[in-house]
């Protein structure tokens, strides 16, 4: 006997490739979005450090004009000998200081560009379990909507079934306790019972079992169904349908 989870199950697998489509792509966009922003990290850390190198190079550079023309200043002062222990302190420490500097803002620059790329992944990774999350979860919401319509549709056969099963049942009985005798017992055996009216081309005798139509022709029922709003479908034995 099928059940409604079974359905499920079947649909669920049923709907997985039409899923994974989806999620392959999300997962395409992901990969791409990262090494876009992978390689941005890498480009800018690379301009941080050339930045460095060059304020490096550039305060070296001054170090050694600066070592190179303070003797000709000094001399157009007057002052022989050479460069003093106080000036050349001063140029190294002015030299140290750009360093310094350089290193500085590179460490800042550099830890802030880390800092923004860990926050760029951690967000670009959310959204796209996020988005997954979702892809896995409207698959489940078709997998269960399509599991309830094919439970609904087997119990509605099962109840036509049923009752037809009975219906063959009490025909059965009913001829049995007429002890054998010719031609069509006028006995009711139907479980349903309808009042009297339409029924298709023909008018009902007073509930189900038999009809009689516009050319006083009898044709006996198999089954009924219930449409809702008070409507019915009725089977009858030779194959034919009606609807009232």
């Amino acid at each position: 006997m099928a059940s409604r989870d079974e359905y499920y199950k079947q649909y669920l697998n049923d709907l997985a490739t039409q899923y994974q489509g989806q999620i392959d792509t999300e997962t395409q966009n992901y990969n791409a979005n990262k090494t876009d922003l992978t390689n941005a990290y890498n480009q800018n850390a690379k301009t941080l450090a050339g930045t460095r190198e060059q304020a490096m190079r550039d305060a070296y550079i001054s170090q050694q004009k600066a070592m190179r023309d303070v003797p000709t200043a000094l001399a157009a002062q007057g002052i022989r000998g050479g460069m003093t222990e106080s000036t050349y302190g001063n140029l190294l420490k002015t030299y140290q200081n750009a360093r310094g500097a350089a290193t500085s803002s590179y460490n800042q620059q550099f830890g802030q560009l880390g800092q923004t790329y860990q926050s760029n992944l951690t967000s670009l990774g959310n959204s796209y379990r996020t988005n997954i999350n979702n892809i896995n979860t409207a698959k489940e919401a078709d997998a269960w909507a399509r599991a309830g319509d094919s439970w609904n549709a087997y119990l509605q056969q099962e109840a036509e079934r049923r009752a037809q099963e009975q219906w063959e049942l009490e025909r059965q009985q009913a001829r049995s306790s007429s002890g054998g005798s010719s031609g069509r017992t006028k006995k009711n055996t139907e479980t349903y019972i309808v009042s009297q009216g339409n029924a298709g081309n023909g008018l009902y005798n007073g509930g189900l079992g038999r009809v009689h139509d516009s050319k006083s022709t009898t044709k006996e029922i198999r089954s009924i169904m219930s449409l809702g709003n008070g409507k019915q479908k009725i089977i009858y034995r030779d194959g034919t349908v009606s609807y009232r």
